[in-house]
């Protein structure tokens, strides 16, 4: 992104890791974290400040504008964005309580992750700075945060260990939700609406230019469900209390019944993706009605199921868990299956010779389903 910098400009490196950081770029929401940080090191900043000068009012003038962090650069492999403080006149008047409070921070952040003492210097009303930084990402996804003096390790701040930092004082927490439901209610004059997740009516707002999207999707609520992504509250057990708001919403046929939907995959002709894509395969097509049948048996949640453009068939399960799992059925009858959680991620795969239902069950029993209502 540019040329390398003195180390000795670099303030932190964010190392955001996960499938959407891979090929080192930068998606603008994960940019608006690195904002939401240099806020919450100002006011972390402030107040260190003022304990060390109590009979001061305020801050000097010229003490926030003095952090003055910028995105120098973008480092290949995860997208590790370098923050460095621009040097306007050679020397910053307050260059000791921002390098503090950024090391405050990473001793939180450290405590969490490794089970130690919490910093009894942290001001505890605070805290909501960690409800906000990393609100924007995905449970699996985490932030490394390195500075100039330990840039071998840092400290991880994950979807686990922010809960936790914000769950110190309240009782919710905000994150990202990525699940699909039913709409049951819509109130245009409020703009507001009920959504059935996993057998849970969720209240949620929606913002006006999604109102025709939820219309469509409660009058067709009994063929239609719609996947949703947003942003939601959760309740220390993980469960969504309230959807806060929408990025994205769009329905999809039905999951019921699952075998007319396997029907409807047959009948996907070659080019059906503008002129591209294979006819759905005999095999693909016959290792998803092992897995269909072995879903309906175990009394497990049925999955959205796409055709994919090689020929395959894809099944996707995105939970209020926290839970997101991918079964991928290629063309050749082969399986690869991943399940993302705030725990990690697992691979499994099936060579086309190894499935069976019995297999089937095998890799199915793995995954921990919430239970269905």
């Amino acid at each position: 992104m540019s040329s390398p910098r003195d180390p000795a400009d670099i303030f932190v490196t964010s190392i955001f890791e996960g499938r959407r950081f891979d090929n080192h770029t930068l998606p603008l929401d994960a940019v608006g974290e690195l904002s939401t940080y240099a806020r919450f090191i100002l006011d972390v900043a402030k107040h260190l400040y003022m304990r060390e000068n109590p009979s001061r009012q305020r801050v000097p003038k010229g003490f926030a504008e003095s952090l003055n962090l910028s995105l120098a650069n973008i480092s290949r492999g995860s997208a590790a964005a370098e923050l460095c403080r621009t040097r306007t006149d050679g020397n910053l008047p307050f260059p000791d309580h921002f390098d503090q409070a950024r090391d405050l921070i990473n001793r939180c952040i450290d405590s969490i992750a490794t089970g130690q003492e919490f910093p009894d210097d942290f001001p505890a009303s605070l805290l909501y700075h960690f409800d906000r930084f990393g609100r924007t990402l995905a449970p699996e996804e985490d932030i490394v945060l390195v500075v100039p003096s330990d840039r071998c390790t840092g400290v991880r701040y994950t979807h686990e260990v922010r809960k936790r930092l914000v769950l110190k004082t309240v009782s919710n927490y905000h994150s990202k939700i990525r699940a699909t439901g039913t709409v049951v209610e819509a109130d245009v004059l409020r703009n507001s609406f009920q959504v059935q997740i996993e057998g849970n009516i969720i209240r949620g707002t929606f913002q006006p230019e999604f109102k025709n999207d939820i219309l469509l999707a409660l009058q067709q609520h009994d063929t239609t469900d719609v996947s949703l992504i947003g942003e939601a509250l959760y309740d220390s057990q993980d469960r969504i209390v309230q959807i806060v708001s929408l990025q994205e919403i769009a329905p999809f046929s039905s999951l019921r019944p699952f075998d007319l939907r396997i029907q409807e995959l047959k009948q996907f002709l070659p080019g059906w993706l503008e002129g591209q894509g294979n006819a759905v395969s005999p095999n693909a097509l016959f290792v998803a009605d092992i897995f269909r049948s072995v879903l309906e048996e175990k009394d497990l949640p049925l999955p959205f199921v796409y055709p994919t453009p090689e020929g395959g068939i894809q099944m996707e399960w995105s939970t209020s868990s926290s839970l997101e799992v991918t079964l991928t059925i290629g063309e050749t009858g082969d399986v690869f299956l991943i399940c993302c959680s705030p725990h990690g991620e697992d691979v499994q795969e099936l060579e086309p010779d190894q499935v069976s239902v019995e297999s089937a069950t095998r890799l199915l029993s793995d995954i921990e389903f919430p239970r269905q209502q």
